[in-house]
């Protein structure tokens, strides 16, 4: 004897599956490759277009700060040695 119980068990699960089977109706068989051309060609021509902007022409002012080890260092000293600087700023000790 089957109880009320498991008929509504039953019920609530057709329901579900009911539903899962409608929302696949509105998923269209090439949508996953279309999100994944944007999700790729998106980038690449931001990536490209900010690639191909003109820089600005500003230079840096030259200064001198302290390195890790205490002894200072010039951006005109170290822009001597190489065409780029990087400078990263931390706070205290890690």
């Amino acid at each position: 004897m089957i109880s009320y119980r498991r008929i509504r068990e039953e019920a609530e699960k057709e329901q579900v599956l009911k539903s899962f089977r409608n929302v696949q109706l509105f998923v269209r068989p090439g949508w996953p490759l279309i999100h994944l051309t944007i999700s790729i060609l998106f980038p690449a021509v931001f990536m490209l277009l900010v690639a191909c902007s003109e820089g600005t022409s500003t230079t840096m002012p030259d200064f001198e700060l302290p390195d890790t080890s205490g002894s200072t260092v010039s951006l005109s000293n170290t822009l001597s040695h190489s065409h780029f600087a990087v400078l990263v700023f931390y706070r205290g000790h890690f």
